[in-house]
């Protein structure tokens, strides 16, 4: 499976230090688009932790 380089997160919760965000109005306009194409793999995984890590602490996960 491919990497993904860019996903959605909610407005606020990325640290700004990371990268560039763009707002993501179509659906959600409380989310971002977050851009990892920057960063290598290694990077991508240990920040994507982080993210998870975050949502997990408010319950905040995809549930289909």
């Amino acid at each position: 499976m491919p990497l993904c380089r860019r996903c959605f997160y909610h407005r606020g919760r990325v640290p700004s230090t990371w990268t560039a965000t763009v707002a993501d109005p179509e659906e959600f306009p409380e989310h971002v688009l977050i851009d990892f194409s920057d960063y290598e793999k290694k990077e991508i995984e240990k920040k994507a932790k982080i993210l998870r890590a975050n949502a997990e602490s408010r319950d905040w996960l995809y549930k289909p």
